[in-house]
């Protein structure tokens, strides 16, 4: 209770305007009705953006008119154009015609793409890059790229269970890896029990590498690889604070550590599995007990009585108290 309530805030600190996954859904009004090739969503800051219709995040390209689009031939693969069938559903949408003969959708004048690096929905990856040249394709004023980066790591993320935040995606899952690894601890001398429940943190950790289990399907080990990236993300805004600059870098550390212990984990598991007698499973058993507590409670590596978000102590609170640092610090 205490750790949720701690998330929450966070999110509240900056007002970020969190929507529900209904909401998310809607279509904005300012471009109702849309064409059949293009959805509306809504960014964490209550941003209206427009994506396709899985979801994938729109942009616009600063160098295009509203006649003709700039981005052809390889631009184009890495920047693939929106087709456009039928006709326009009302005066905010034009069809272009590309270079190469097809039709291309623009809204409000500004051709519309998605970015072929954006791998799930939800990602905004290809905001600001060509030197800015490229931009989120928004039904009016222009999003708040630091605090949609810190919406996702703390309250919302698109592709969660539940559209949760990052950061409480990793925490929900390291409990149930350590849950399970101390179910394997109390095995005693049953090889099966030990393996089902290496098995189950696996899950937990990496559902990649275990893909059934009691888990949230998503893993330990992709939140805080996601955590990291939309902290450097955040952290490369052209507004972006000295106070944000500092604890990001703690932050990305603590983020990086779990993710090397999340790998760690795989590897002892599968040694697990891989044993032909509980002796030779129980080592492995118990590393793996400490690994998953240190998932959420970092490790004094340095022996100073405190474990800090250095490289090899940080771990999910680490991040999380570095997190609600920063924030408070950009309120002062």
């Amino acid at each position: 209770m205490k750790r949720s309530l701690a998330l929450a805030a966070l999110g509240c600190v900056w007002a970020l305007g969190v929507v529900s996954p209904a909401a998310q859904e809607r279509t904005p009004g300012a471009a109702t009705p849309t064409p059949e090739a293009v959805k509306g969503s809504q960014l964490p800051d209550g941003t209206l953006m427009l994506t396709d219709t899985g979801g994938m995040t729109l942009y616009t390209f600063l160098k295009d008119t509203a006649e003709a689009s700039n981005c052809n031939g390889g631009c184009a693969v890495q920047w693939p154009p929106v087709a456009a069938t039928g006709a326009p559903p009302n005066d905010a949408w034009t069809v272009i015609t590309r270079m190469d003969g097809s039709k291309q959708w623009a809204f409000r004048g500004k051709p519309l793409y998605r970015w072929i690096k954006d791998g799930r929905p939800g990602d905004i990856t290809g905001e600001g890059v060509g030197n800015g040249a490229w931009k989120i394709a928004v039904v009016d004023t222009p999003p708040n790229i630091v605090k949609v980066h810190l919406a996702n790591i703390t309250t919302t993320f698109q592709d969660a269970p539940n559209h949760q935040g990052l950061l409480p995606t990793a925490f929900a899952e390291a409990k149930v890896a350590a849950q399970h690894a101390a179910l394997a601890a109390k095995s005693g001398d049953n090889l099966d029990a030990m393996k089902l429940h290496a098995g189950h943190v696996m899950h937990a950790v990496d559902p990649r590498a275990e893909p059934m289990g009691p888990g949230l399907g998503f893993g330990v080990r992709r939140a805080a690889t996601g955590l990291v990236e939309h902290m450097q993300l955040a952290s490369k805004a052209p507004t972006v604070s000295v106070n944000m600059l500092t604890f990001a870098a703690r932050i990305i550390a603590s983020g990086n550590t779990t993710v090397k212990r999340s790998d760690e984990i795989l590897v002892v598991a599968r040694r697990i599995r891989a044993a032909t007698t509980a002796a030779e499973a129980a080592p492995e058993v118990a590393r793996l007990q400490l690994l998953t507590q240190q998932l959420t409670a970092g490790l004094d590596v340095n022996h100073d009585g405190l474990i800090g978000w250095q490289t090899g102590e940080g771990g999910l609170e680490q991040a999380q108290a570095q997190m609600q640092a920063m924030l408070k610090g950009e309120t002062n």
